[in-house]
């Protein structure tokens, strides 16, 4: 990929505010204990935080998208911003199997980019989980299919929409 780091993160900062604006209307349908952690979380924090926040999901996310290693002061950083503290136990945040029900990544090519890297999904894009869904259930089965395909479709389109 032949994007310049300071691009990429200004790209996916973009694209998590789009998502904030539109009231994480899709990370709110997914079937992740983990991202429910982190929207409880996020929602918890003040302005400066979660601007802060932003920019520590962008610059993790930036490394892992652009297939690079990510430095360990970086990593270290990412693993402070979502510790979510206090967020733990209880069914809210438990899974229902303890372990993946799904997992899904993606990998595209188009507008002269090839997306590769380990675990791009949806959710790996914003910086705020790993596409392992872990609260599938009968009843939400149905819409949860439904959005896997749109999150596929988002991802697919990433190539067109990525600064170059």
């Amino acid at each position: 990929m032949f994007v310049s780091r300071d691009n990429l993160i200004n790209w996916l900062r973009g694209e998590f505010a789009e998502e904030q604006c539109g009231g994480f209307e899709r990370l709110k349908r997914i079937p992740d204990t983990h991202v429910i952690r982190f929207l409880d979380h996020f929602a918890s924090l003040n302005a400066v935080e979660q601007s802060d926040l932003k920019l520590v999901l962008a610059e993790w996310s930036s490394y892992r998208f652009a297939e690079l290693a990510i430095p360990k002061k970086i990593s270290e950083k990412f693993s402070r911003a979502t510790a979510f503290p206090g967020l733990v136990g209880g069914v809210r945040y438990s899974g229902k199997m303890g372990a993946p029900q799904l997992k899904y990544q993606v990998e595209v090519q188009g507008n002269g980019l090839t997306i590769t890297a380990p675990n791009v999904c949806f959710e790996s894009i914003l910086g705020v989980g790993f596409g392992r869904w872990d609260y599938l259930t009968q009843e939400n089965s149905e819409r949860s299919v439904d959005l896997l395909c749109e999150l596929v479709e988002y991802v697919a389109g990433v190539p067109q929409r990525i600064p170059t």
